[in-house]
């Protein structure tokens, strides 16, 4: 019985474990990166990210294999991520805040011309129209 149970929570404790794969991140000149992963082919690993640098945008471009463990927790801004070969990948905040403000000053623009739309056709009575009353 015992075993039973120290099998049953060896397996949990396995399947819960985050699994970390190698990723190859690509810098490219405006300190942006791309980050490549693997994808099983015949292909082993390291040929798939050369081929896929060789032949690709990233030609010519500096890279590292890291563990993607190393980059940033959250995906929210990785439009915003940036790098360069040999340091730690770091969200650029200033461009993020820049995109959230200008996501925020948007929403609020249409919000506000919906509300002139509808005061538009209140004042024109068609409101009332295309309710059929």
């Amino acid at each position: 019985m015992k075993r039973i149970i120290f099998c049953f929570i060896l397996i949990f404790i396995l399947t819960n474990i985050s699994y970390a794969e190698t990723v190859r991140v690509v810098y490219k000149t405006d300190k942006s990166i791309a980050i490549i992963h693997y994808v099983e082919s015949s292909l082993s690993r390291e040929a798939a990210f050369d081929k896929a640098i060789k032949h690709g945008e990233y030609k010519g471009l500096p890279y590292d294999d890291i563990d993607s463990s190393e980059l940033p927790q959250s995906r929210e801004n990785r439009n915003y991520w940036e790098g360069e070969k040999g340091k730690k990948i770091t969200i650029n905040q200033e461009q993020a805040q820049v995109s959230k403000d200008e996501k925020e000053r948007k929403a609020k623009i249409e919000v506000e011309m919906k509300r002139i739309a509808e005061q538009s056709l209140i004042d024109s009575g068609e409101l009332d129209n295309r309710r059929g009353k």
